[in-house]
């Protein structure tokens, strides 16, 4: 009989790295090299980059969503098939590598049935020959060439003692754009069709799960036409807390003044609220310090902070980009959104309206612009998106999180735009004069402006 594979005890992951040791170190020059490593080892793959109390408590809770589809497919008791989407450097494959890594686990602990996971990361400039070799590697299955989806289906069928899930990590990639969202397949897109064909047969022991920095483009609902169409986890932006927590938890508050890391968390939450952006401008700071070589007693005592805002303004300046920028970085759901805030807010400059007001318009133009609706779990998540880039305010509140508050309060609260009307027209002008639906609902607003009171709502 064959000889049974021992469990691994080691762990997977490790979930925290030793934050506490640049403030441990006597030297000052000591410390701030210290600094940087732990900043610079921080976002390596399979490493957990969250650590701060809230930050964990927002990132397990999507860990668990993502153990829960796996579990659910596991037992045949849901689909095989998730939809991972959100910013870039938002904790979107450490989550979901995380989740994995707990599943084999705890599958192996209950000795349900043997659990394994493969992790592979598309670009832009992949062919379908090395998409399928890629497949056919993390899976460890050999065969001889080409590579097929035939091959690839008898290998799953000669794997029923176990569970296989395949991550397939900057699946946008592999969406075509160029055409119609219903032209036909090129080949990369027919791979990943195979490849959710063979995750919804319930005779195969196998998921799918893709990972995408696409929220709502011509990428996602090209890749809801090819099979991801039903489990979806959306990560939102991280907040300027959210990333003063997440710097504090590795290198403490003595080495890197608060007062800058506030600043700098602020820039980053308009951008992009990208974690490895802080991280590298936090690095870009200590850099700027190091080039210092007369610091004062109370620095080197480690009375006073050695990294202060003036360097972290100098790690800034060219790293940040403007609000035309944070505009043109925005998905094109989101850039929807902000054409129809901007138009109802010139057609009306002097009325007050809610966010309610503001669905119920995007609902429209979504309808006659992409051919879609816009649920309001979509409008959450685009809404806290443009806050955190600076675009929209939630009330009078420069930053909040929005998918803490709840569908229900953000609809009753009133829209403000985070930038000068001028500067946020100028940045999408180009989008609402191509489109003649912008101009018809400026006239429609025009004429039947809004009548909501924030009483009312």
């Amino acid at each position: 009989p064959p000889k049974k594979k021992q469990r691994n005890t080691k762990s997977p992951v490790k979930t925290q790295i030793s934050l506490t040791t640049p403030e441990k170190k006597k030297d000052i020059y000591e410390k701030l090299r210290s600094c940087k490593r732990v900043l610079q080892n921080a976002p390596k793959r399979g490493t957990l980059s969250i650590v701060g109390s809230t930050v964990a408590s927002k990132f397990n809770t999507q860990v668990g969503h993502v153990q829960k589809f796996l579990t659910s497919a596991i037992n045949g008791e849901g689909q095989n098939i998730l939809y991972v989407c959100g910013s870039p450097g938002v904790g979107k494959s450490s989550a979901v590598e995380w989740a994995c890594s707990q599943t084999k686990k705890q599958v192996g602990d209950v000795n349900v049935k043997e659990f394994t996971y493969s992790v592979i990361k598309s670009t832009a400039s992949i062919d379908n020959g090395a998409l399928l070799q890629n497949i056919f590697e993390a899976l460890g299955f050999q065969a001889s060439r080409p590579y097929s989806i035939q091959a690839l289906k008898k290998h799953l069928m000669k794997k029923k003692e176990m569970f296989l899930t395949l991550v397939i990590d900057e699946v946008d990639n592999i969406a075509q754009t160029s055409k119609g969202r219903d032209t036909a397949f090129n080949k990369m897109e027919s791979i990943l069709q195979e490849l959710c064909n063979i995750a919804e047969d319930p005779t195969n022991q196998f998921a799918l799960i893709g990972i995408a920095n696409s929220i709502a483009s011509k990428e996602t609902r090209r890749l809801q036409n090819i099979g991801f169409n039903g489990c979806k986890i959306m990560f939102a932006p991280y907040s300027s807390d959210d990333l003063v927590t997440l710097v504090v938890d590795r290198i403490g508050k003595s080495i890197v003044d608060v007062k800058a890391l506030e600043y700098a968390s602020k820039k980053v939450a308009n951008s992009r609220g990208d974690a490895r952006e802080m991280l590298e401008l936090v690095t870009k700071a200590a850099d700027e310090c190091l080039k210092n070589s007369n610091f004062s007693t109370e620095v080197k005592d480690g009375k006073k902070p050695a990294v202060t805002i003036r360097h972290m303004m100098q790690a800034i300046k060219s790293t940040i980009p403007e609000y035309a920028g944070r505009v043109e970085s925005l998905p094109e759901l989101a850039k929807m959104v902000l054409c129809v805030a901007v138009t109802i807010s010139k057609s009306v400059p002097s009325v007050a309206f809610t966010f309610h007001y503001l669905r119920k318009y995007c609902s429209e133009v979504c309808k006659q612009l992409l051919n879609t609706n816009i649920d309001i779990d979509t409008f959450t998540t685009i809404s806290q998106n443009l806050v955190d880039q600076g675009v929209l305010k939630f009330g009078d509140q420069e930053a909040c999180d929005v998918n803490c508050q709840g569908s229900d309060v953000l609809l009753g609260q009133p829209v403000h735009l985070g930038l000068q009307l001028q500067e946020v027209e100028s940045a999408i002008s180009h989008l609402v004069e191509e489109n003649a639906v912008y101009a018809k609902m400026a006239q429609h607003v025009e004429k039947n402006p809004p009548v909501e009171t924030l009483l009312n709502r």
